[in-house]
């Protein structure tokens, strides 16, 4: 999941428990703080997967188009997929994309994860691609 982010393609800032997407993405406030999901009193779904929620959102100004979010286990064996809540036809494959517009929006959406270890969040759009590298933890 390499790539190269603008100066000004994420901040580490979020607000309200909410991540900001398009040029200034980010992820809610516990991923920025520890940069850790935790899988804690979960088991996994029937497809061998642990469900996270991840509401994305977005700030208005910097960025208008789509985003493409892809999530992966980097440091070894496993895989993840990322589905909006609220529509199934926004997933291409095992990624989502949505559309930054000039107004704020959110996002409601599920991270799936095979179980511990390191990932990262690719997100991509016209002007920029991000890479955000988190750990899953049990």
């Amino acid at each position: 999941m390499p790539g190269h982010a603008s100066p000004d393609a994420l901040s580490g800032r979020a607000a309200s428990r909410r991540a900001r997407a398009g040029s200034r993405a980010a992820l809610p406030d516990q991923l920025l703080q520890e940069a850790t999901l935790r899988l804690s009193g979960q088991t996994p779904g029937p497809d061998g997967l642990y469900a996270k929620k991840v509401v994305w959102a977005s700030t208005t100004g910097e960025y208008e188009g789509p985003v493409v979010v892809r999530v992966g286990r980097i440091d070894g064996a496993g895989r993840g997929h990322v589905r909006l809540s609220y529509d199934p036809g926004a997933s291409r494959g095992t990624a989502v994309v949505f559309v930054v517009g000039d107004t704020p929006g959110d996002w409601p959406s599920f991270t799936y994860v095979s179980g511990p270890g390191c990932y990262a969040y690719q997100l991509d759009g016209r002007t920029f691609t991000q890479v955000i590298v988190f750990r899953v933890v049990a």
